[in-house]
């Protein structure tokens, strides 16, 4: 069992404990967040200029999270499609959109030959567009996939997936202007 002291100053404290190596490494991910949630839960009895420096502490760990996205030179190039589709899928699990959909497009860039991959890059992709409610860029990202199943090689695609984005076209169908 493990502590983690989150913060402390009179009444303004909070300590988690956690149990494992995984517990710690999820608490420690999402931090940022409790640490957010529970500063503001608290700002009701503090003046302008406390609200104001924590707004600005905010702002910096937004900005700081964006800067993790992961890029295509970071990323080993050792990594097979499954393994980033994994890393993707972590991200997306943890609600981390930005960094599943970099990561997305390095499994397009990198494996844009192989058509059933640039399919499942291309339909998370657009999945995640759909839950970030930009329904035109992923009603686009869909029909791309749709029309790679009308051409020539067509057999050789994996029909799970324009199944997906026939279905995620219909959901959005009333969305897209």
């Amino acid at each position: 069992k493990e502590t983690l002291l989150l913060g402390q100053k009179g009444v303004f404290s909070l300590s988690i404990r956690v149990q494992g190596k995984q517990s710690l490494q999820k608490l420690i991910s999402l931090s940022p967040d409790l640490i957010l949630f529970f500063v503001l839960s608290r700002m009701q009895n503090y003046g302008i200029y406390m609200k104001k420096i924590v707004f600005c502490v905010c702002i910096i760990l937004f900005f700081a999270r964006c800067a993790h996205l992961p890029k295509s030179s970071t990323v080993s190039t050792d990594l097979t499609s499954d393994e980033i589709i994994v890393l993707a899928q972590k991200e997306a699990d943890n609600n981390n959109y930005a960094a599943a959909k970099a990561y997305y497009e390095i499994l397009a860039e990198r494996f844009a030959t192989d058509t059933n991959i640039l399919n499942i890059a291309e339909f998370e992709i657009a999945h995640i567009l759909i839950k970030q409610r930009k329904y035109k860029q992923a009603h686009g990202m869909l029909t791309q996939i749709l029309e790679r199943f009308e051409g020539q090689g067509s057999a050789l695609l994996k029909p799970e997936y324009k199944k997906l984005a026939e279905i995620d076209l219909e959901k959005i169908k009333d969305k897209v202007k």
